[in-house]
């Protein structure tokens, strides 16, 4: 006789006793005030030149402040997120210590339980901008609440509806 409770219970009990136990990985949610900034992005509909595109939206966050930096390409390629990263670092004014992001293909070539393979382009930019990466669990964007709505507020409240400009470059000047 027993309660499934107890039974879960019982069976945390015995694994922790034979070494069993899985190993909870998790990021921090808080942070020294301005060593790290959170990025992520997402889709955004756009008019340019009379033609509508789905482009991209990315943001970084610093958590702690009410401080966003937001940006749209016509991709999210390497491209992009090196005209990003270079960007929202100049806005800034320096570089920090941490970056926290998903694992976006872009960043991350394999996922392997709680390792990050990154992409050469990815390891790159750490070296270049001398920053170090964090990449979150799978599935686990509340890991990077500061920034995880920044996308849909930023598309709400910049760009509402399907805005329409001449090129990328009067969007972004309007993002800035």
């Amino acid at each position: 006789q027993g309660y499934e409770r107890r039974i879960q219970d019982t069976v945390k009990k015995l694994r922790e006793e034979n070494n069993q136990s899985k190993k909870k990985s998790f990021l921090p949610l808080h942070f020294p005030l301005g060593s790290t900034l959170q990025v992520d992005h997402g889709e955004v509909d756009i008019m340019i030149n009379e033609s509508r595109y789905t482009g991209y939206l990315f943001i970084a966050s610093v958590p702690g402040y009410a401080l966003r930096y937001c940006q749209a390409f016509p991709t999210k390629s390497q491209e992009a997120w090196g005209e990003f990263h270079e960007r929202m670092l100049r806005f800034f004014n320096g570089v920090f210590t941490k970056l926290v992001y998903d694992n976006d293909s872009v960043l991350v070539k394999k996922v392997m339980g709680d390792e990050r393979h990154q992409t050469t382009f990815s390891l790159s930019l750490e070296e270049h901008f001398r920053f170090e990466s964090h990449f979150c669990n799978v599935a686990a964007g509340n890991e990077k609440g500061a920034v995880e709505n920044g996308v849909g507020y930023c598309r709400r409240n910049f760009l509402p509806g399907c805005p329409s400009f001449l090129n990328w470059d009067e969007v972004n000047r309007h993002l800035l």
